[in-house]
């Protein structure tokens, strides 16, 4: 009876060990999207992204058009420092990276905390919320469901999102765009470029 009991006992912390080890491969095989990525192409998936050639491209009219809000843009930094609203938790910091600076968008400072992120409930995307909502963009806000790794290069992930952009010409009027995002961990040093359909965009007024 005794050797029994025993035998029930050590089946019982055997279980309890596997069990905890599934739960921590669990965990390790999640998304991993705290540090610096690198924008390596933004491409916006739709025709509905293109300017309207009939309005003139000048800075008055390009305001939270998303395509030319990502010009500037070289990547993103995921940080481990807690943003909270009086005491309850909203996310982790989040910074944009512009023209290869630490800094949301010139002349704003990266210590000033304009973005918070949050992993998805189950570990393979990510959201990114303004602290500010309008400002400086919310082109920049992004909900992101799936994450694919590059099966070559596990510091390479590709993602598609959608972000709200203007529409060219036509005042107070917005539309959603799918774009689909490729970033490699590391250290922004290059422009990148941005896509509307694979045929580069980068035009400045």
């Amino acid at each position: 009876m005794r050797k029994n009991v025993l035998s029930l006992m050590l089946l019982t912390v055997l279980l309890t060990s596997i069990i905890g080890c599934k739960k921590d491969e669990n965990i390790d095989e999640g998304l991993k999207i705290e540090g610096n990525w690198v924008f390596k192409k933004v491409n916006f998936l739709t025709e509905e992204a293109k300017w309207n050639d009939s309005v003139p491209y000048i800075s008055a009219n390009l305001r939270n058009y998303a395509p030319y809000m990502f010009i500037p843009m070289s990547g993103m930094q995921f940080l481990a420092k807690d943003i909270m609203n009086g005491t309850n938790f909203l996310g982790k910091k989040m910074n944009y990276i512009n023209n290869h600076k630490e800094s949301q968008f010139h002349p704003h400072p990266a210590s000033m905390d304009v973005w918070y992120w949050n992993y998805s409930d189950d570990n393979k995307g990510f959201k990114i919320t303004s602290i500010a909502p309008g400002f400086p963009s919310f082109a920049f806000e992004m909900t992101v469901d799936n994450v694919k790794v590059d099966p070559n290069n596990e510091n390479i992930i590709v993602f598609n999102t959608k972000v709200r952009s203007a529409v060219p010409g036509v005042a107070d009027k917005f539309i959603v765009l799918p774009v689909e995002f490729t970033m490699e961990r590391g250290t922004a040093k290059d422009d990148i470029t941005v896509f509307i359909q694979d045929v580069p965009f980068n035009r400045l007024p």
